[in-house]
């Protein structure tokens, strides 16, 4: 019984793991690949799937009841009230209320929240994100997001 215990968490470690992995995102492709040394900007209407009509960045340390409250999300992923300290996050949200929580590692190729953590809501999929690569820390750090003017 002890083996068949150990064998199923093994499994769900495995799975949770792979859930969480950015290494298969196009925007992580996208800035992974990039031949840039200085500035990259980039709609994520570009990258992702025609679905989605707007996306969320989740920053480090964002409270689950925050989420709840701001996006309308119940998230479990995360064992602690709050966000943890590599998270670093983006949802995906359709029309119809579906979306993707994409988890990126803050400490691997990206930072979204590198300063002053942006707003926590959702945006047009069509924004520019504007990255700035920085040479201390081999990554790329958002700087700006430039919403679509309405019309």
């Amino acid at each position: 019984m002890k083996t068949k215990s150990l064998n199923v968490a093994a499994i769900i470690s495995a799975l949770l793991l792979t859930g969480c992995s950015n290494h298969s995102s196009p925007l992580y492709d996208y800035l992974n690949t990039s031949t840039s040394t200085t500035v990259e900007q980039v709609r994520l209407s570009d990258l992702y799937d025609e679905q989605w009509t707007e996306f969320a960045l989740v920053c480090p340390y964002t409270a689950k009841e925050e989420i709840k409250n701001e996006l309308g999300i119940s998230i479990r992923t995360y064992l602690t009230n709050s966000t943890d300290d590599s998270s670093n996050d983006i949802v995906l949200r359709a029309e119809d209320g579906s979306y993707e929580w994409i988890y990126f590692n803050r400490f691997d190729t990206m930072s979204l929240c590198p300063g002053k953590p942006p707003e926590l809501k959702y945006r047009s999929i069509d924004s520019i994100l504007e990255f700035e690569y920085d040479h201390d820390y081999g990554n790329w750090d958002l700087t700006g997001i430039t919403e679509p003017t309405v019309q």
